[in-house]
């Protein structure tokens, strides 16, 4: 599953957000975090597996929220994706909860 970011809450701070916002895809084994600047040219693409994750949540805003996954071990940094309509937010969440209980790890 493939969950974008706003392009309207993410435009504010960054014009590039605007034409590519940030996105979160969920892959059977892995949570892959693809944030991009400076109109596509630069940007940094986050992995880390089901089993590396040690808890999600959201960070609620009036209008957007903001994922968080943090990882175990701190070997890995946490990632962090925001501007993501609650809505969203809450589905994404739930769906990473889910393949983590099925990996056999909690959340």
């Amino acid at each position: 599953m493939i969950y974008k970011a706003s392009r309207f809450w993410g435009g504010w701070k960054s014009f590039t957000k605007f034409f590519i916002p940030d996105r979160i895809e969920i892959l059977k084994d892995r949570v892959v975090a693809k944030k991009r600047r400076w109109f596509g040219l630069t940007g940094s693409d986050e992995e880390i597996l089901f089993l590396k994750i040690a808890s999600v949540r959201i960070e609620r805003g009036v209008f957007t929220g903001a994922v968080l996954i943090e990882t175990t071990g701190g070997a890995v940094k946490d990632i962090e994706v925001r501007a993501f309509n609650k809505r969203t937010a809450y589905k994404m969440v739930k769906s990473i909860k889910e393949k983590t209980v099925d990996k056999g790890t909690s959340v």
